[in-house]
């Protein structure tokens, strides 16, 4: 025990074991001093990783919206007008980039480091960004959806004309076919908006056909009558000639007749009369024997022997009607 006393208060010892203390307590202090500037560096690199993804993410996501804004320009352009402007609300958001956190930290200015200001700019960062991809989202099915109905309105007025078309042009067409054709494309564009699933693509597929299909109709439809109009200019002139045929038939025989009875005239006109002379002269002329009115006194003269013209007429008459001629009573009666 007096040993052991002895040896503890030997002033050389004494000092090597306060030494050996303080070094001790220096290097745990160090080490901890260590592990703080660690931590606070690998913070401060999480910080500036995070903050740079984040502003990756919003700038991917402002120039998507920049191409939906071409498209998708005005409220008209969505089904809900409600979409429209949220998605320019998140457009409007702004973020400016920020340099990056000095991560060289030392002993000293490790303790006055607090990433807390940039890891709340880089929440916000995504915060607007998956609002703006939101945003993005249901304005482009807004706008599809617009669509839809632009091309099913488009679609419904194409189908209202052709119908007008094929129903108008009943028995109206040079080719029936055409009017076929027609009614084949309508059916089918009206099965697709039937379709409550039908698309843009789908309802204008359906329509464009349809257009051609009706100017084929009408074009028959002008054909027909082209051909109708023909025939009738046809017709009517082929009436024309007959009827200029028949007009100068009858003027044919109508000269005839009064070429004939002129010269059936000419001959009567020619026959000798009885002027007072031989009773018998007329009757020579005739070859018949003409009766003579009596003579009042029983004797013949020339002031009260004249001709029975009525017998010569009946008697002309009856000569022209045996060789099938007509003699008018101008004529056959002249006396």
């Amino acid at each position: 025990m007096a040993n052991s006393s002895a040896s503890f208060s030997h002033p050389r010892r004494r000092t090597m074991i306060i030494t050996s203390s303080i070094c001790g307590i220096a290097l745990v202090l160090a080490g901890g001093t260590f592990a703080v500037r660690q931590s606070r560096v690998s913070a401060c690199v999480s910080a500036n990783s995070g903050y740079e993804s984040a502003v990756v993410a919003w700038q991917a996501s402002v120039k998507q919206a920049e191409s939906v804004s071409g498209k998708v320009t005005s409220a008209d352009s969505v089904a809900d007008v409600s979409v429209f402007t949220d998605f320019s609300k998140a457009r409007s958001v702004k973020v400016a980039e920020q340099k990056a956190l000095n991560c060289g930290l030392s002993l000293v200015s490790m303790w006055g480091f607090d990433p807390s200001s940039r890891q709340a700019e880089t929440e916000r960062i995504r915060t607007a960004t998956s609002a703006l991809k939101t945003a993005i989202g249901r304005v482009e099915k807004s706008y599809e959806v617009k669509q839809v109905e632009v091309a099913r309105a488009q679609a419904q007025q194409v189908l209202d004309t052709a119908s007008q078309v094929y129903q108008s042009t009943d028995g109206q067409v040079a080719d029936n076919a055409t009017r076929d054709q027609l009614k084949t494309l309508i059916d089918g564009l009206q099965t697709t908006l039937n379709d409550k699933q039908a698309t843009v693509e789908s309802l204008h597929k359906a329509s464009e056909p349809i257009q051609s299909a009706s100017d084929t109709v009408n074009q028959s439809v002008e054909a027909k009558r082209v051909a109708d109009q023909q025939a009738k200019e046809q017709a009517e002139q082929q009436a024309r000639a007959q009827q200029a045929q028949a007009n100068a038939q009858r003027a044919q025989r109508n000269t005839t007749r009064n070429n004939r009875g002129t010269n059936n005239g000419t001959r009567a006109n020619n026959t000798p009369r009885n002027s007072g002379g031989g009773a018998g002269s007329a009757r020579a002329n005739t070859g018949t024997n003409t009766p003579t009115p009596a003579n009042n006194g029983g004797n013949t003269s020339s002031s009260s022997g004249d001709i029975d013209w009525i017998a010569i007429g009946r008697q002309r008459e009856a000569e022209h009607r045996a060789r099938g001629e007509f003699c008018p009573p101008t004529v056959c009666f002249a006396g």
